[in-house]
């Protein structure tokens, strides 16, 4: 516990410092002292830290980020998008049709009539344009499935709440407001009810009914509850 202790101070004296040295704008974005620089030793990292060291280290606080300092970060930061598999060129959809069971058969008809003698040079074209023809129809469907797939994740968009510092600099009051998740930075102050999704990853702050299933990771469904605190996580 002692060392525990120790690595907390030496990680808040370390802020300090480097808070002394370097503006408040960016100190946001360093990295925490973790293991190595993955994205799971940095959510460990975090996950380990009392909620007021994760806070000083994002440099935010419970009121949340004013709106200037979030649209900042924005863009720094960029949307908060999930990584996604690259959309196939036409020319990869076309060339990925070709290598079906049905293709390959007629492929093999179609040699075996010019090659046999003697040879059948009506058939090869029949079967040929019938290789054209699948080839034509698979790749239409496929590109016609891929364009509507990009068109309705580009269209899907989920609201959320989080606090906010609103209104002049003189005068900021804490409110809560509804974005778009593509729109959240690090150091938002999030608020989650029953059956949201989750938009990014988060440290849990303060809980309320909070029921999470383990059934993702284990063969039973194990159901862990915490009824005492209230619903809300930091980005």
């Amino acid at each position: 516990m002692e060392k525990v202790r120790s690595c907390i101070s030496n990680e808040f004296e370390t802020w300090l410092s480097h808070k002394k040295v370097t503006g408040h704008s960016y100190l946001w974005r360093r990295l925490p002292l973790a293991r190595d620089t993955s994205c799971e030793a940095i959510i460990q990292a975090f996950a380990s830290m009392p909620p007021g060291i994760a806070l000083d280290h994002l440099c935010t606080r419970l009121d949340g980020l004013t709106e200037l300092e979030a649209a900042s970060r924005l863009k720094l930061a960029g949307l908060n998008l999930l990584s996604s598999k690259k959309p196939s060129t036409w020319w990869q959809i076309l060339v990925s049709v070709f290598p079906n069971p049905f293709n390959v058969l007629l492929t093999a008809l179609a040699i075996i009539s010019v090659a046999t003698p003697p040879p059948n040079w009506s058939t090869f074209i029949i079967l040929v344009v019938m290789i054209a023809i699948s080839c034509v129809v698979r790749f239409w469907q496929e590109y016609r499935s891929n364009v509507a797939a990009i068109k309705l994740q580009a269209g899907v968009s989920t609201n959320i709440q989080v606090r906010r510092q609103i209104g002049p600099t003189k005068s900021h009051h804490t409110g809560e407001i509804t974005i778009d998740e593509k729109q959240l930075v690090p150091g938002d102050i999030l608020l989650i009810n029953s059956g949201d999704s989750i938009p990014a990853d988060c440290l849990l702050l303060e809980t309320s009914n909070l029921q999470i299933s383990q059934s993702r990771y284990k063969m039973n469904q194990i159901l862990i509850s915490d009824p005492e605190m209230a619903n809300l996580a930091l980005v």
